[in-house]
């Protein structure tokens, strides 16, 4: 099960939110004045409840007695006084309900209380009392109808035990998409009422790093779905149908609060969850289904979409919180792989190089496994391929050397704003160089029909597990140092754009000393920057050590070059060094040293003032670091423009989401089978 985020981003408080109550304005005109009245002017207050619902202890008792407090108030006098109350009511209703024939204020109050006294009022009938003030006034509710019920005993009745429910009550903190399987669902007979048991158990907060709070004994409470009491019928009926009602969750005391700082305590009496709607309020008004939505039934996916609920903290108050689902079938659920295979266990080892033939680039991804059904092939995606958080899916079978790839995958791109879907025509791997090769098609689905509607392209993308680079066991050792003496083409890297070019690097001995001075790290125009720095040689290895130093200063700036990690542009390094050295086929490349304590794979020139880092000097970075031999007369696209700029420390800049600006080639619509599959643990795959 997935950990919550110790690392909170982006709590956002509803300050504003309370819970739903309200008091009433004293009494006004159609001109918002308070009218002058003769006597009390007593009244029943607009937020009273005009319906009643009588309950018992004894949940099988065929009757009930109790007190039913209604509030009253008045508009004028401070002095204690007995005001008149008149009360219509039949046969059935009088033998049962005892209404006091007055009511006091004490002296200095405006409100009071009217308790009206019932025994033995009977299962399945409805009483109706007309109450009425002597002393009342014409601008307020001075006469009120009053129901009350003792309602038929609840029958609930089992509609499955196999529901699948997906949580996300913890998605604040990072927990996201939890699914419970194998729920036992109930409807309260003849009524749009359904309940589940809370999930919100201590295997469920210790499976997410939270402690385990609840004691033995404690009942989980029943969470309620209510389609009844903000659903109207339409027009000639007398029902709602299910698909059409509104879903309310009413509030609902999980037994458990929570902080935005993980204070996690055991809290029977705290109101935890609930839909937004009806059970909280904003400036003294309400939430209705047009401030946040209520849940709504999909019945072609027998799902309920428990719409906007709170998750209420304990010191950032009411939280809303959405994408509960409740599926009746899980038969019918559409397969959300990084969700449905939870949980994914990065392969260690695996973290490779992908080349993309889509975007003629070639990038640095991890390989994750998932937990697949029994009897079912291993399940791996990779991470973030072509835009961050959408990850690529396949299963791949040791024993028969076989990779398929589900239909219908997101890409993370898009072409001209339409999300861009790819399937694999085929899909191999070879177990010597350890790649996997990809023939995929990339396409357009129809909003309507689902369906695939135009081709994008058709290229090959490979992935080969566990290569990053030229690693340090690839660097011949016993090398002199005049063999490193030359002409570099080395590739740069933008970090805030990700923009990439070709410069020219010169290596060159340094007379009478175990070191090169290289020339060109910074990509800049000799002529506005002298880059020159050194990198010792090791004449016992023959390889080369290059790490953080002095360099020259340039427009009243003092210089370092210091240790970089393109993959962390936020930060710099000056205890880290790299290793150079040459790769049989003649590339000169510098890898990270083994005893690094922090990794690095770049090197970049920072600016100091007064001894304090104040930013970067050069825009591109050398990366990777593999550099090629220069051939005078070879045409080779060389960069040597760039112009030094001071630029922040801080984070780059996230890539903006990249849009495939292709002409799509219409096709025939393809169905999409989909099959949903349980989650088991299996072994690992090295």
């Amino acid at each position: 099960m997935k950990n919550i985020n110790k690392f909170i981003l982006g709590l956002m408080g509803i300050c504003a939110l309370t819970l739903g109550s309200c008091t009433d304005d004293v009494p006004s005109d159609n001109l918002g004045k308070s009218p002058a009245v003769e006597g009390e002017g007593v009244f029943f207050p607009k937020s009273m409840k005009t319906s009643y619902s009588l309950t018992d202890e004894d949940p099988d008792a065929t009757a009930t007695s109790g007190v039913i407090k209604l509030p009253i108030q008045r508009t004028a006098g401070d002095a204690a006084v007995t005001i008149e109350l008149k009360a219509e009511m039949d046969a059935a209703t009088a033998s049962v309900f005892t209404v006091p024939g007055t009511v006091q204020f004490a002296e200095g109050k405006d409100t009071a209380s009217v308790k009206i006294a019932y025994a033995n009022a009977v299962r399945g009938t409805k009483y109706t009392l007309k109450l009425s003030f002597v002393d009342g006034t014409e601008y307020a509710n001075s006469a009120q109808t009053i129901v009350a019920e003792y309602p038929p005993q609840e029958v609930w009745e089992v509609v499955t035990e196999k529901a699948v429910y997906i949580d996300q009550i913890f998605s604040m903190f990072g927990v996201s998409d939890v699914m419970f399987t194998d729920i036992t669902v109930e409807k309260l007979k003849d009524k749009n009422k359904y309940r589940f048991l809370s999930v919100y158990d201590n295997y469920y907060f210790t499976g997410i790093g939270l402690p385990g709070v609840l004691p033995d004994d404690f009942e989980l409470p029943y969470i309620i779905l209510d389609g009844e009491s903000y659903s109207k019928p339409a027009e000639g009926e007398e029902t709602v149908a299910p698909e059409n009602a509104l879903w309310q969750i009413p509030r609902t005391y999980l037994g458990f609060s929570l902080s935005s700082t993980l204070d996690f305590k055991y809290a029977p009496e705290f109101l935890t969850f609930g839909s937004l709607a009806y059970n909280l309020s904003s400036s003294g008004k309400p939430l209705t289904e047009d401030d946040y939505a209520l849940g709504s039934f999909n019945k072609k996916k027998q799902m309920f979409d428990l719409g906007v609920c709170f998750h209420q903290l304990t010191d950032v108050s009411f939280q809303p919180v959405e994408g509960f689902q409740l599926w009746l079938d899980k038969s019918k659920m559409e397969v959300v792989y990084d969700r449905d295979y939870a949980p994914w266990t990065l392969v260690e080892d695996a973290r490779g190089t992908y080349v993309s033939g889509l975007l003629k680039d070639e990038f640095i991804v991890d390989m994750e496994q998932g937990t697949s059904a029994e009897g079912e092939d291993p399940i791996f995606h990779l991470v973030s391929v072509y835009e961050e958080g959408t990850n690529i899916t396949f299963f791949y079978n040791k024993k028969t050397n076989t990779v398929r790839v589900p239909k219908k995958q997101k890409t993370g791109l898009s072409s001209y704003g339409n999300d861009v879907y790819m399937d694999a025509k085929k899909a191999s791997y070879d177990s010597e160089t350890k790649i996997y090769t990809f023939e995929v098609e990339f396409y357009l689905i129809d909003n309507e029909t689902g369906k695939k509607s135009a081709i994008l392209a058709t290229t090959t993308e490979k992935f080969r597990a566990g290569y990053t680079g030229i690693a340090m066991d690839d660097l011949q050792t016993g090398k002199s140092i005049t063999d490193y003496r030359g002409n570099w083409v080395a590739p740069f890297l933008n970090p805030k754009d990700g923009s990439t070019v070709q410069a020219l690097v010169t290596v060159r001995p340094v007379e009478g000393e175990n070191a090169v001075a290289i020339k060109g790290l910074s990509a800049l125009e000799p002529a506005e920057y002298d880059d020159t720095v050194f990198a010792d040689y090791d004449p016992q290895s023959g390889l080369l050590m290059l790490g953080a130093q002095d360099v020259t200063g340039a427009q009243g700036y003092d210089m370092i070059l210091s240790m970089y990690d393109v993959n962390n542009p936020g930060s710099f390094e000056l205890e880290s060094y790299l290793i150079g050295g040459l790769t049989v086929d003649g590339i000169l490349a510098f890898v990270n040293a083994p005893n690094n304590e922090i990794p690095i794979n770049s090197v970049r020139y920072l600016a100091l003032s007064d001894g304090a880092p104040i930013g970067w000097w050069n825009s591109y970075v050398p990366y990777a670091m593999e550099w090629s031999a220069y051939t005078s007369g070879k045409s080779t696209a060389l960069m040597m423009s760039s112009k030094p700029a001071l630029s922040p420390i801080g984070k780059a800049t996230p890539k903006v989401a990249k849009d495939l600006r292709m002409t799509p080639i219409p096709v025939e619509a393809v169905k999409v089978e989909r099959k949903l599959f349980h989650p088991t643990v299996v072994s690992n795959f090295y």
